[in-house]
């Protein structure tokens, strides 16, 4: 989730993280990972991790003195060394197998820590089947659970952050939802505290959601008397005038006007319909029986008009046969005969 660490970085819970992080005398308890250091050293980052492992684990009440109860110092100790692996092996393998048998050496190292170490009782268990990116869900979820009442303050404060917040809790409760299916059904075995020590699968738990008000968000982004959503609604608006007059009108085309793609496509494709309507019946004319049948039907069409104005011509002169009139002339002329 994009947003989870930007929500969380600034909360005092979440600020743990950071102790766990702090170096400090890590150096010195190098000596817990002698046996491992020629597996884990040609991987830049993953020796130093181990000594800093080494170092918190030894002296976890010490580090996260500031929680009381120990499952809960285990789970902030858990989530934070599976996260930390999770991002240097990522820069190094994507190769599941060897990924599995790097992140396996922490296991071997805390049980020889836990031998000396009667005070001690957190595990690390490092299972092929738990990808790495799974238990970041589970390290989102536990966040989450445990920083609630002060998201839902921040949110409380400043209602614009509603929507990424609202984002945050719909990709949460998937989580749960994955997590309640996977591990709280008979599959402990496949999920971390499977001894009992986590309250997510206790039953009656529900997951406490964010609550904020939409409405109030909305009215918050006013600017200049006008709400954000509308005047964004007013410019589409505008957008879409604009591309109505593009469409509609037949002038020359302006820089400043939106070129209205629907309009020009169907101008070209009923320039290209024509076209090809107009070459076929050409084709049709010149080259097939079609063209030669319209052929002889225009010259019996003008045969039969010649005909007629043949015989027009013919019945004129046998009616005039008395008077000298000349079809092809405008005067007419009468015979005079002297008595």
């Amino acid at each position: 989730m994009e947003h989870a660490e930007e929500i969380l970085k600034d909360l005092p819970k979440y600020k743990l993280y950071d102790k766990l992080n702090e170096n400090g005398d890590k150096d010195s308890y190098c000596k817990q990972c002698s046996a491992e250091e020629t597996i884990l050293s040609p991987h830049k980052g993953l020796f130093d991790l181990c000594c800093l492992f080494a170092k918190n684990l030894i002296t976890l009440p010490t580090v996260l003195q500031d929680v009381s109860d120990e499952n809960e110092r285990c789970r902030y100790f858990t989530f934070w060394i599976h996260d930390k692996i999770r991002k240097i092996l990522n820069t190094h393998s994507k190769d599941q197998g060897k990924i599995y048998t790097l992140s396996s050496r922490f296991s071997f190292v805390l049980s020889t820590i836990n031998i000396f170490s009667k005070s001690n009782n957190c595990s690390y268990v490092s299972r092929s089947y738990n990808s790495f990116e799974l238990w970041k869900n589970w390290k989102d979820l536990f966040d989450y659970i445990t920083n609630y009442t002060e998201i839902q303050n921040q949110l409380n404060s400043n209602s614009t952050l509603c929507p990424k917040y609202l984002k945050y809790m719909s990709y949460i409760e998937a989580v749960y939802e994955n997590y309640s299916r996977e591990c709280c059904k008979g599959n402990a075995m496949n999920c971390h505290f499977s001894l009992g020590s986590n309250p997510w699968c206790n039953q009656g738990y529900t997951l406490p959601k964010l609550t904020c008000d939409k409405n109030k968000v909305l009215g918050d982004s006013t600017v200049g008397g006008e709400n954000e959503v509308t005047r964004q609604q007013h410019e589409t608006g505008a957008h879409s005038s604009q591309y109505s007059l593009a469409s509609d009108g037949d002038s020359e085309s302006n820089d400043n006007m939106p070129l209205n793609y629907s309009g020009y496509y169907v101008k070209i494709s009923l320039g290209l319909l024509l076209s090809g309507i107009t070459f076929t019946l050409f084709y049709m004319y010149k080259f097939t029986r079609f063209g030669n049948w319209i052929h002889t039907k225009m010259l019996r069409a003008k045969k039969i008009d010649d005909n007629i104005d043949e015989d027009a011509k013919n019945f004129l002169e046998l009616e005039s046969s008395s008077v000298d009139a000349n079809l092809y002339n405008d005067d007419y002329n009468v015979k005079y005969y002297p008595s």
